[in-house]
C-alpha cells in the first residue's frame, strides 16, 4: 500500500523508462508511473490497446476520488477506462480487458533481458483478444517468451519452430521439439498430430 507522499517518491526516483523498467516494482505501479512519467510511451500502450478494444476512448491511472476513503488506498494509482464518455474504475472493467493492457505493458516496462512466462495465454480472453499474440514478442527488445496453451489459434499462430511439447510419464518429466515427433510443415496439421499424439500418450499412462 502506498499513500500519495510515498507514490510521489517513486514518482520523483523514477522519471525515466529505463528506470522504471530496472526499479523492480509491480507491473501495476511500473505501469502508472509510466502514466505519470513517460506520457508519450503510456500513449503507444493506449493506442494498440484501443486497436483491440476501439471502444475505448481513453486510460489512466491516478488516485481514487472518493474522499472518504483512507489515505493509504486514495493514495494509490488505480486504473480507469473511458468509454463512450464515462470512466470505469479497475473494479468494473473486465479480466480479459486488464489482462491484455497488462501483457502489453509488460512489453514496454520490463526490464531488458526478461523472461517472460505467460501460464495458459487464452485464460479470460475472447478471440479479439488473443490476436495480442501477433503484438509479441516485441522486435525492438530483447525479451524472452515462455506461453504455454492448450488453444489451436495461439498454437497455429507460433512457428513449429519454437514448440516444445512437455509429456510426463510417472515422475519423469521429458520435453521435445516438432522435429523430434516428425509433425511436418503445416503448423495445422501438426496440431493434428500433436493431438492424436497427446491422446495415445493420455491412454498409455491411463
Amino acid at each position: 500500500m502506498f499513500q500519495t507522499t510515498q507514490f510521489e517518491k517513486l514518482r520523483q526516483e523514477y522519471q525515466t523508462l529505463a528506470k522504471i523498467q530496472n526499479s523492480g516494482l509491480v507491473l501495476h505501479l511500473k505501469l502508472a508511473l509510466l502514466y505519470a512519467n513517460v506520457p508519450e510511451t503510456f500513449k503507444e500502450i493506449k493506442d494498440r490497446f484501443a486497436m483491440i478494444f476501439p471502444q475505448v476512448e481513453d486510460i489512466k491511472l491516478t488516485p481514487s476520488e472518493q474522499e472518504e476513503l483512507p489515505l493509504f488506498i486514495a493514495g494509490f494509482p488505480l486504473l480507469y477506462i473511458k468509454e463512450a464518455g464515462r470512466w470505469i474504475n479497475q473494479e468494473r472493467i473486465s479480466t480479459g480487458m486488464k489482462k491484455v493492457l497488462m501483457f502489453m505493458a509488460n512489453m514496454y516496462v520490463c526490464a531488458d533481458g526478461s523472461v517472460v512466462l505467460i501460464d495458459e495465454f487464452e485464460n479470460s480472453l475472447g478471440i479479439n483478444c488473443i490476436d495480442i499474440l501477433d503484438e509479441l514478442p516485441d522486435p525492438h527488445r530483447r525479451l524472452q517468451y515462455i506461453i504455454t496453451s492448450h488453444h489451436p489459434y495461439i498454437i497455429n499462430n507460433i512457428s513449429m519452430a519454437n514448440w516444445k511439447i512437455v509429456t510426463r510419464k510417472g515422475g519423469v518429466i521429458t520435453i521435445k521439439t516438432a522435429r523430434d515427433f516428425d509433425l511436418g510443415k503445416s503448423k495445422h496439421k501438426g496440431f493434428v498430430q500433436l493431438m492424436e499424439l497427446f491422446d495415445e500418450f493420455t491412454a498409455e499412462v491411463g
